[in-house]
């Protein structure tokens, strides 16, 4: 089984910069600088995503915190896989999910790194180790411990568990409001016989090319707007 130890980043709004760029030794800050310019270079290239590219690439201009997003371009800019470890405080679990770009998504001819969220806001850099001597669980875990650290993680409180108005979140789309159908309104009596009138047209209409060939194979000489009684038996 693979122990990853967890190396903290600083809560300084650079933190998943920081853990991506941890085991290159890269400055965070100056990391995030590098994957908005080329994510403004490389956004009408994702096709699909082009939008998604811009924004995310403004909002990293802007000193936001990033997300998947900024992730999956970091995995191009560099054609390296990430894996993202996010722990579950409610059910006290781990999710592991790779967060690559789809060029290399998957692909184990690529280095892989790992990186810790606390499903809240904050990133660490997850180093894999062989020897835990002088390691402690990272937080609460059936043994034996995947995850590692010096120091133990002081568990979260109640504030510290929802995510701020600054954390990443991926959109979701907006559920249409449900429309009422309109309510049928009982028709007044004159209004009634007129649709029955208009329906006994209709009706007559659609079968006068029926009665004009029925009178045309019957009676081919007799003329136009006459009926047999008006018509002497001589002509």
């Amino acid at each position: 089984m693979t122990t990853l130890e967890v190396v903290k980043m600083q809560g300084d709004g650079d933190c998943l910069f920081h853990a991506l760029a941890h085991l290159d030794g890269y400055d965070g800050g100056a990391l995030r600088i590098d994957v908005v310019d080329f994510m403004e270079a490389q956004a009408h290239h994702q096709q699909g995503f082009e939008e998604e590219w811009v924004r995310e690439a403004s909002r990293l201009r802007a000193s936001r915190w990033g997300g998947a997003t900024a992730i999956a371009a970091w995995s191009l800019m560099t054609t390296k896989r990430v894996t993202v470890h996010r722990r579950d405080l409610a059910l006290g679990t781990v999710v592991v999910e790779e967060l690559s770009h789809g060029s290399v998504y998957g692909n184990e001819a690529h280095p892989i790194i790992h990186i810790l969220y606390n499903g809240v806001d904050h990133y660490d850099a997850l180093v894999e180790i062989h020897d835990i001597d002088g390691r402690e669980p990272a937080w609460e875990q059936p043994p034996p411990p995947r995850y590692v650290a010096e120091d133990p993680f002081p568990p979260l409180s109640k504030e510290t568990q929802q995510p701020s108005r600054q954390s990443f979140t991926a959109p979701r789309p907006t559920k249409k409001p449900k429309t009422k159908k309109p309510e049928k309104t009982a028709k007044k009596p004159a209004e009634a016989d007129m649709e029955v009138q208009e329906e006994s047209l209709m009706e007559e209409l659609e079968r006068i090319p029926e009665l004009a060939t029925k009178r045309i194979r019957e009676h081919p000489t007799l003329p136009p707007r006459e009926s047999l009684d008006t018509v002497d038996a001589g002509e």
